[in-house]
């Protein structure tokens, strides 16, 4: 489904709706333009977004321009967490709502904590790995549960 030639259909998008793809090209252009964030750190939360939305082809080309702007791979690797930090994160106040319904589910939720672990010694992430490389561990601490 993903590949990119898919890329290559682009100009037929351009050729049916002209004024919509030169509107878009200019405005991606100004939004990652040098101007108070520099380009690289602009870049850099390209990368962040694409992985959050997890557009193959936008973490790709993002990926590119990043390295082209300056990013190092450990800067590239830190913005992975960055983005899986937020993305996971907003369970987090989005876990709120439970409280509503199921006042204790809801405090034992919002106290817990999520620990992933790489399975196997010296294990690396990688972006292709999976949920089945990792141990997921639950954390509730016994004594932020509270009765409703």
């Amino acid at each position: 489904m993903y590949t990119k030639e898919n890329l290559n259909k682009l100009p037929v998008l351009a050729r049916h709706a002209p004024e919509a793809m030169k509107a878009f090209r200019a405005w991606d252009k100004v939004a990652l333009a040098d101007g108070a964030i520099p380009k690289k750190y602009k870049e850099l939360i390209a990368v962040a977004v694409a992985l959050t939305t997890q557009c193959p082809y936008c973490i790709d080309i993002h990926r590119q321009e990043a390295i082209k702007a300056g990013v190092t791979e450990q800067q590239l690797a830190e913005v992975v967490w960055v983005a899986a930090a937020l993305r996971a994160g907003g369970a987090i106040p989005h876990g709120t709502h439970l409280s509503k319904n199921f006042p204790r589910v809801g405090r034992i939720a919002l106290s817990c904590l999520v620990v992933i672990v790489k399975a196997g010694p010296r294990a690396r992430l990688s972006l292709g790995d999976t949920c089945r490389n990792f141990w997921f561990l639950v954390i509730c601490p016994t004594t932020s549960i509270r009765p409703p």
